[in-house]
């Protein structure tokens, strides 16, 4: 910007160059377009395409750290732009602008711009950004200053405030301080629907004790808390086990180059992943947060309040994966409130779930003392994974069915629209759940840059860390799945960061098939 102002470059000028600049981060995408979607998978009778991205002896190790799957990888770069400066001013300046038009002209994947938004947020900077969501692109994502601040300040005095001000987010939607920050933000993903089901069972699942014996509850309350108390039980022993995996895992791993750029590293001596940066901490975050506030109520609703079946019966429905029962299931799936409606029951639930589920991991420490930090994060792959070990749920899911995503309603669950859904995703406080509570807002194709708009400006005042938006015609991915070759340009945001909807795996464009689409 110094150029521009004493005239040794033109904007344009200026702009062609942060373009040039702005590609080069787009190597491994590159790659895979022209050798195909198997990058780094050895292929048969091409000397030159066989190699494997996993060996660190030759010449594409880099490639091991994008990799997401044997058709997809993600580079992992994000970048925050707007928020405030240190004098509490609009941050948002021509390097701010010229990142939305990269986005908006090259339209490539990386870095990932996530703007910081504030009530001083240039108005025509927002007005921008969400012509471009409106376009389908899926970036740049949204997150808001305050929320983010305030989840920070909860640890203490853990983090200054100077560095709470410059905070970001590493890798897609997680919460860090750069250059001082050591945050393990994938380090765990608490299966929460399938505690529900070991809380049903009094310990058990699939008829091995694996939880605690609480004996059988008397009422809700003893439920509910029956469920804490397990949840707490896996969360205590989880941190347990890496406080002592950690420093024996570090005698044999370490990173020299990012303990040396890491502050806190040199000054102590001490590499980055023993202990050495200046802010130290470890996550815990939950898969399947929806699916398993649905199974509670669910719980709450036919056990307890209608008294319309007995826990152990309930129990054996769901062991046998609700087989000869269709009519009841379909009753517990279509007709118990679900989250996502704006239910003001069911919201409770969710906002009292999150919170002792933040508090449960809060309390718990890293092996040099501070505290674990818990998300609502649960992104494409764990709800897959998992799901395919869960059994039938309450909520009248299906053993083996994918679970909810992050923060989101559950699959096909939003019934009421796009006012009853804010209401309920920001009902429960994304702040406590600081490491990362991304809320997926996916809307049809004909949502314009005023609605989107609307959106977050409704949210802003929330206590929500982090919105990230799809918009498409869910027709449109099913005709995409048939004739991928008509598709190439179409996008989609995955979970942090966007990918051609084409190129990702099929279980994972079901998935995003599934999700629910608001209007």
């Amino acid at each position: 910007m110094k150029d521009i102002n004493s005239g040794v470059l033109t904007r344009e000028e200026a702009k062609e160059l942060f373009f040039e600049f702005w590609l080069k981060f787009n190597l491994g995408y590159k790659i895979q377009e022209l050798k195909g979607l198997n990058i780094g998978y050895k292929a048969d009778g091409d000397e030159n395409e066989n190699f494997d991205i996993f060996d660190p002896h030759n010449g594409f190790s880099w490639l091991v750290i994008k990799v997401i799957n044997k058709i997809h990888f993600d580079d992992g770069q994000t970048l925050d732009i707007a928020g405030l400066d240190k004098n509490n001013h609009d941050a948002a300046n021509d390097l701010s602008w010229f990142v939305l038009e990269a986005v908006d002209e090259l339209r490539t994947f990386e870095p990932k711009p996530v703007i910081k938004y504030t009530a001083k947020t240039d108005k025509n900077f927002m007005q921008k950004a969400c012509k471009i969501l409106a376009s389908g692109f899926g970036q740049p994502a949204i997150t808001f200053h305050e929320p983010g601040a305030k989840g920070l300040r909860s640890y203490k005095n853990l983090f200054s405030e100077e560095d709470i001000l410059n905070h970001s987010h590493i890798g897609c939607v997680e919460l860090g301080i750069p250059g001082k920050s050591y945050t393990d933000p994938m380090n765990a993903f608490i299966n929460l629907p399938k505690i529900v089901l070991i809380t049903l069972n009094n310990g058990s699942y699939n008829g091995k004790k694996i939880g605690i014996d609480l004996g059988e509850p008397g009422n809700w309350h003893e439920f509910i808390n029956n469920f804490y108390l397990q949840l707490d039980y896996f969360v205590r022993l989880y941190t347990q086990t890496m406080n002592e995996a950690t420093p024996f895992y570090t005698q044999f791993y370490s990173r020299p180059l990012v303990s040396a750029l890491t502050e806190g590293c040199l000054q102590k001596a001490v590499p980055v992943d023993s202990g050495g940066a200046k802010y130290w901490t470890k996550a815990v975050n939950c898969t399947g947060f929806a699916t398993a506030v649905d199974s509670l109520f669910s719980i709450k609703k036919l056990v307890y309040d209608d008294k319309k079946i007995r826990l152990k019966d309930f129990s054996l429905k769901l062991a046998n994966n609700f087989e000869g029962e269709e009519d009841f299931r379909l009753m517990v799936k279509n007709r118990i409130p679900k989250y996502g409606n704006g239910i003001k029951e069911v919201d409770a639930l969710a906002r009292e779930v999150c919170s002792k589920y933040s508090e449960i991991v809060k309390k718990y420490k890293t092996f040099n003392g501070n505290s674990y930090r818990p998300g609502t994060y649960s992104f494409y792959e764990p709800i897959k994974t998992m799901g395919r070990v869960t059994g039938a749920t309450p909520d009248g899911r299906k053993a083996g069915e994918v679970l909810s995503l992050n923060c989101a309603p559950y699959h096909g669950n939003v019934k009421n629209g796009l006012s009853s859904v804010l209401q309920t995703v920001t009902s429960i406080e994304h702040s406590k759940a600081d490491n990362a509570s991304p809320l997926d807002i996916q809307l049809y194709g004909n949502a314009t840059p005023e609605i989107l708009g609307y959106i977050i400006e409704y949210l802003a005042p929330k206590d929500v860390l982090y919105a990230q938006f799809t918009v498409v015609d869910k027709d449109t991915l099913i005709e995409a799945q048939k004739f991928p070759e008509r598709y190439q340009d179409l996008v989609v945001r995955v979970t942090g960061f966007s990918a051609r909807f084409i190129s990702l795996p099929k279980d994972t464009q079901e998935e995003i098939i599934k999700r629910s689409y608001w209007s």
